[in-house]
């Protein structure tokens, strides 16, 4: 499985991404959902900046081994829940996770994935949606995971950070 990140506008504090699933063949992609991530830095801020495009494995982080696996079996279920979804060998991070949030101030370097998109009070990008998007397509991933090779390639389409992946 394939996935590919497009940020498609950034500010001084947040990015906004679209999320696509590439198909089999390499010959299309489905939109997904919308990503918000912290912004762009050309040195890094702990907590404070998004990582860099490039492309990454993904993996299933074993229950017990995040701080959100408790409240995400309370929120979604047990059966539902079998592990984070954690980005592997960014340089420079650690414990990057796609999870629920809505703003910048609700991730530390992760993707945030929503249904939809807006601007919060200060003008900056915010996903809306978020637990919807991600009933939606985390069991999409966390059920590929065990089968194949599932990977994330990020692209800096918005003017910062660089190269597309």
């Amino acid at each position: 499985m394939k996935l590919i990140l497009e940020r498609i506008a950034s500010d001084v504090e947040s990015t906004l991404g679209k999320l696509y699933l590439e198909d089999v063949d390499g010959n299309g992609r489905a939109f997904l959902c919308y990503v918000c991530e912290d912004e762009f830095r050309k040195e890094k801020v702990p907590g404070e900046t998004r990582i860099p495009a490039g492309k990454y494995r993904l993996v299933l982080k074993r229950i017990g081994d995040s701080r959100f696996d408790a409240p995400y079996i309370q929120k979604f279920g047990r059966a539902f829940h079998k592990g984070m979804i954690q980005l592997l060998d960014v340089p420079g991070f650690a414990e990057i996770l796609i999870h629920v949030g809505n703003t910048e101030g609700d991730t530390a370097g992760c993707l945030l994935i929503g249904n939809g998109w807006a601007r919060d009070g200060q003008g900056h990008y915010m996903v809306t949606q978020s637990a919807s998007a991600y009933r939606r397509i985390y069991p999409m991933i966390a059920e590929a995971i065990p089968c194949e090779i599932v990977t994330l390639a990020i692209a800096d389409l918005d003017g910062r950070g660089g190269e597309a992946a």
